[in-house]
């Protein structure tokens, strides 16, 4: 019951164009009428032949009108239909990717990439497949199959009950077995969605497979997957084929029983030879919607358990960003008494600094520090349990004016699938700031842009990747720059260029580095070390380096290195 009301959920959500609706529902009503009358027809020329010895010609072009007028009617039905269907999908699909961007970024550390991927193409794919495939199908046969059932109750009365009931029959057996496919289709796309995440991880750590000659033993690992899914693929297959013979036995007892029941009607005399004809021309007509309504059971009840994943995400609270609001130059960023946890284990506990435009600040500590928390929480990735970060009076996660002052340099080289100059100006308005023209004239850090910015970016050397990332955060002016172990990739004659250029150039800024390099911490104007969650020292380095043990400690031991 749950699935259901999620794909209910979903298709409310996406709002039914009405317009196009309308005029489907109409297209379909009409396509049925010609339908149903069609045998009608046929059953009056059929006895004025039989009982009257004449051919109405009337009713010959009668009927060869109606054939036209159907094929055209059914036509534009689909189309109208399947464009309707097809503007709910895209308007799904545009409104799941819009909330994805606005999720936390705790959503996206709670799945891993390659299962999340795999399971919104999947699941969108089932609920695409239900809405552009099944749905026309279903209102066109809901229409025909009442239209059919009304032409006839004029012939016979007793033909309709006797049908009926052999329908109500007829779905009894089919409806268990959807029920069934629902289930194992949730388990199918699941296992999928987690073996395309292995797979993911595997190739992107191929070197390590192959240097530690894992091959065999990852080959076994993706096989157990592999198995659960042929295991629930063969379940998927078992109860199609039975279920599709059965749909057919029963066809054809329906139609030996409707053809038993009408020769006893002729017999009475309360149904002529063309009213028998016509009802089981309708009962064929029938058939089809019939046989084809199984199929769009088992795809709702599929689409139904695609739901579930597609719901959740909608369900989940996303990220409040305010509108940019422009206000008074600050002076700091003020952390006060922050405290965070991540799945109910404390990271950072009662964190307070103060971070001025003017300093670099570089922050240090012991692996599993809070460190890298730390920066994701001035970053706005991540809302703290309890104080706040302040920014122009806003708490930065909510302040859309925080975040464009602000330039990051990752210690991971993130880049998209693009060119180099694409790159470089992600995020940013204007190819042409001063503040990147200065670099460029400058050859910063001996990378030549010219020559590289046609490059697709991802086959760049390490180095290389480093320096567009680090152009990205200073291709244009921002009052705040956090880098996390920016020169992790860079010589040590690049390493010196960008220490001097954010140290001539921190006059109007605030600069906050997260790193381990003695060679990028010890020119710092102030350094803070985090130990455990917590602040346990702050000054400069000869400050630390004389006052703080686990400091002296921690570059004593770098000395060493």
């Amino acid at each position: 019951m749950k699935m259901n009301n999620d794909l209910l959920q979903i298709v409310r959500k996406i709002k039914i164009p009405k317009r196009i609706l309308t005029v489907g529902l109409m297209l379909s009503i009409a396509f049925a009428v010609s339908a149903v009358i069609t045998p009608l027809i046929i059953k009056n020329f059929i006895d004025d032949v039989t009982y009257n010895n004449e051919v109405n010609s009337q009713l010959l072009y009668a009927l060869i009108g109606l054939f036209l007028i159907q094929g055209l009617l059914n036509g534009l039905s689909t189309y109208i239909l399947s464009l309707l269907c097809e503007t709910m999908i895209y308007r799904l699909r545009l409104q799941l990717w819009s909330k994805i961007l606005t999720l936390p970024l705790r959503f996206f550390n709670d799945n891993r990439p390659g299962e999340l991927v795999s399971r919104l193409i999947g699941d969108i794919e089932e609920i695409n497949m239900f809405l552009t495939e099944q749905v026309p199908k279903l209102l066109t046969n809901v229409v025909l199959i009442i239209g059919s059932l009304i032409a006839l109750s004029l012939i016979s009365f007793h033909m309709v009950l006797f049908i009926v009931i052999a329908l109500a029959l007829f779905l009894c057996v089919i409806v268990p077995f959807s029920k069934k496919m629902q289930t194992i289709s949730y388990d199918f796309r699941l296992n999928v969605a987690r073996l395309s995440a292995y797979f993911l991880r595997i190739i992107e750590n191929i070197e390590v497979v192959k240097v530690y000659k894992t091959e065999e033993k990852e080959v076994d690992n993706g096989k157990k997957t592999l198995h659960s899914i042929f295991n629930l693929g063969m379940k998927e297959a078992k109860v199609y084929a039975f279920l599709e013979p059965l749909v057919m036995i029963l066809s054809i007892i329906l139609l030996t029983a409707v053809m038993g029941y009408g020769s006893y009607l002729i017999s009475q005399g309360t149904l002529t030879f063309g009213g028998f004809l016509a009802a089981f021309l309708i009962l064929f007509q029938l058939f089809s919607p019939l046989r084809a309504f199984s199929s769009i059971w088992v795809s709702y009840r599929t689409a139904a358990g695609a739901s579930v994943f597609i719901h959740s995400i909608f369900s989940f609270k996303s990220e409040v960003t305010e509108e940019l609001a422009q206000g008074p130059k600050q002076d700091a960023v003020e952390i006060r008494n922050l405290t965070f946890s991540y799945k109910e284990t404390p990271v950072l506990k009662k964190v307070n600094i103060e971070l001025k435009h003017g300093e670099v600040v570089a922050v240090v500590g012991p692996s599993g520090s809070g460190k890298s928390t730390l920066l994701k929480l001035l970053l706005g990735l991540y809302s703290p349990d309890s104080g706040s970060i302040l920014y122009n009076g806003e708490r930065v996660s909510h302040s859309a004016f925080y975040k464009s002052k602000i330039g990051y340099i990752p210690q991971d080289s993130l880049l998209f699938d693009a060119s180099v100059e694409t790159n470089v100006f992600y995020g940013n308005e204007t190819k042409s700031s001063d503040a990147f023209l200065t670099l460029l004239h400058q050859n910063f850090m001996n990378f030549d842009y010219e020559s590289l910015k046609d490059e697709f970016a991802p086959n760049l050397s390490g180095g290389q990747k480093q320096r567009v990332n680090i152009l990205r955060a200073l291709s244009k002016e921002r009052e705040i720059i956090y880098l996390d172990e920016p020169t992790s990739n860079l010589d040590s004659e690049s390493e010196a260029i960008l220490q001097k250029y954010l140290h001539r150039n921190v006059e109007n800024k605030i600069v906050v580095i997260i790193a381990h390099r003695l060679s990028t911490i010890i020119n710092a104007d102030r350094i803070i070390f985090l130990d455990n969650g917590q602040v346990t020292g702050e000054g400069t380095h000869h400050t630390l380096y004389n006052t703080h043990q686990k400091y002296r400690s921690y570059v004593d031991f770098q000395v060493l290195q």
